[in-house]
């Protein structure tokens, strides 16, 4: 698996705003994740490491563009 790097640029260290109904379905997620300590990944595989973005694509994200009607999605 890859590494964690810091950020290239102090800007990008900066909290960023996040829309309340997506914080409301993260949270909500949170709580039904096995993974939850301050510096585990939001959405860990089974190991708690990050999913290989390949599989993200195919099993989450091409669906969900599917089915709020997007369309074909590729990276």
């Amino acid at each position: 698996m890859g590494k964690v790097y810091e950020t290239k640029a102090e800007a990008s260290r900066k909290p960023m705003p996040i829309d309340p109904q997506i914080a409301e379905a993260l949270l909500m997620f949170r709580r039904q994740a096995v993974y939850i300590g301050p510096h585990d990944y939001i959405f860990a595989g089974d190991n708690g490491k990050p999913r290989w973005h390949g599989i993200m694509l195919t099993d989450h994200i091409k669906p969900g563009a599917m089915r709020a009607g997007i369309g074909k999605v590729d990276w």
